[in-house]
C-alpha cells in the first residue's frame, strides 16, 4: 500500500492570453468617482471647439478618451458647466446686454 502522501497529486495549468482584449463589455468601466466638475475640466477645451455639440457627443467624448462609462445625466451636468466656465452664466451674460444696452 502506498502512504498517504503519495495519493494526492495538485496539478495547476496557468493560461494566458496573449492577445489583448477587447471586448465591449469589458472595455469600458462604469465609474463612479466623476464629478461633474470632473467631466467640464475634461471637455472645457472641446466645448471651445464644439460649441453647439450636445451632452450624448461629450459623453461618448470622456467615455473614448478616458475608456470609462459616464452616465448620460453626469455628461450633461458637465457640458452644462463646461459652456459656464467658457462663456459664463446665462444670467450674467444677459445682465451684461442691459448694461451695455443702458451705456449706449
Amino acid at each position: 500500500m502506498l502512504p498517504i502522501s503519495h495519493l494526492f497529486v495538485l496539478v495547476v495549468q496557468i493560461k494566458v492570453l496573449p492577445a489583448e482584449h477587447n471586448c465591449p463589455t469589458t472595455k469600458l468601466r462604469e465609474s463612479k468617482m466623476t464629478t461633474q466638475g470632473w467631466v467640464a475640466d475634461r471637455l472645457s477645451e472641446w466645448v471651445k471647439k464644439n460649441p453647439n455639440k450636445g451632452a450624448k457627443d461629450a459623453k461618448e467624448k470622456v467615455e473614448g478618451d478616458y475608456g470609462i462609462k459616464l452616465k448620460y445625466s453626469k455628461a450633461w451636468s458637465g457640458l452644462k458647466l463646461a459652456l459656464e466656465q467658457v462663456h459664463g452664466k446665462y444670467e450674467e451674460s444677459f445682465q451684461f446686454l442691459f448694461n451695455w444696452k443702458a451705456q449706449m
